[in-house]
């Protein structure tokens, strides 16, 4: 996931989460978020020119971030904090 601040420590406003695998666990992913959680379906990025079986599934703005969030953390036990936190804290400012 990336998130990018401006100097002040202000977040900037678009945010964005990605998923980078193969080809096949990707997809399956997305029909997850597709079928289940009313996520789009969107283009699949190839971004290893010497593997092209390897693709990036992109989701941005605040409304698919918060989505993931409730999807990931919702009844979660064991996660990463620091994770967790970051997501808090793009979701709150």
């Amino acid at each position: 996931m990336q998130f990018k601040s401006r100097p002040n420590g202000r977040i900037i406003q678009n945010v964005k989460f990605n998923i980078t695998g193969n080809n096949s666990f990707i997809i399956g992913i997305q029909n997850y978020l597709v079928d289940n959680f009313e996520f789009s379906r969107t283009r699949l990025n190839v971004r290893h020119k010497n593997h092209s079986n390897i693709v990036t599934l992109e989701y941005s703005g605040r409304k698919n971030i918060r989505k993931f969030y409730n999807l990931i953390y919702k009844n979660a036990t064991i996660y990463c904090k620091s994770k967790k936190e970051k997501f808090e804290e793009i979701l709150c400012s």
